[in-house]
């Protein structure tokens, strides 16, 4: 199966290659545990190697989102990429679903993204009544990305950044991925960390493994391990 990098630092060891290309892998976590920098640096990463990438976004302000990234982060090419549409942030107003599919196909279709994220699936739900309705729709997104060769992202907001108590919904079923962000107590001290929960058709690493934040954006140690198998139960 072809892989495409993450564009991530050290998780291309844990993915033993990289993301299986025209998987639809979905992100969670908590509120600050890197969600948004996660998807930003897979689009960045992509269009240096020549990937187009979109972010959808369905709440936060698209300028926002790329001012944020300026302020915090160094990352070389990045506004020529943006000026030459190889990575675009864009929004999608107040809709229902139908409508969030014509525009999608609209943009997906006509120019050429391979990389799309999305975000975010929790807001999705808020237009189906139905949790199965809900999923078969999501089900039928991703396969809608899968036929125009698009290797794309969800996320998923979780009201805590703590392992301990994560549960799994409808989208996580669907989705051919899953990898977690966290935010964990370690003494009086927070450690990010990330963890592969499931990544179909890929040999990839079982373990919580630390990550930080640099200049440079988000780094993975896939060598390292938060705690011991012990204190993680």
């Amino acid at each position: 199966m072809d892989k495409i990098g993450a564009g991530i630092p050290g998780l291309d060891e844990l993915l033993g290659g990289g993301i299986p290309k025209r998987h639809n892998v979905l992100v969670c976590g908590g509120p600050g545990t890197g969600k948004t920098t996660f998807c930003m640096q897979f689009l960045y990463g992509g269009a240096k190697a020549g990937e187009k990438g979109i972010f959808i976004s369905l709440e936060e302000e698209p300028e926002s989102i790329v001012n944020n990234i300026r302020a915090t982060y160094q990352w070389p090419g990045f506004d020529e990429q943006m000026r030459n549409k190889d990575l675009v942030v864009t929004g999608v107003e107040k809709f229902n679903f139908e409508h969030f599919m014509d525009v999608i196909q609209d943009l997906v279709s006509d120019q050429g993204y391979s990389r799309v994220v999305i975000d975010s699936s929790t807001l999705l739900k808020i237009y189906f009544d139905n949790p199965l309705e809900f999923r078969k729709n999501v089900f039928n997104l991703a396969g809608f990305l899968k036929k125009f060769d698009c290797t794309s992202i969800f996320t998923a907001e979780f009201p805590h950044m703590e392992r301990k108590g994560t549960s799994f919904d409808l989208e996580h079923f669907v989705s051919d991925g899953i990898i977690f962000l966290y935010n964990l107590e370690k003494g009086n001290l927070r450690v990010r960390a990330c963890e592969i929960v499931k990544m179909r058709a890929c040999e990839h690493a079982s373990k919580v493994v630390p990550l930080k934040m640099t200049k440079q954006g988000m780094v993975v140690f896939p060598t390292e391990q938060v705690f011991s198998e012990s204190s993680m139960h």
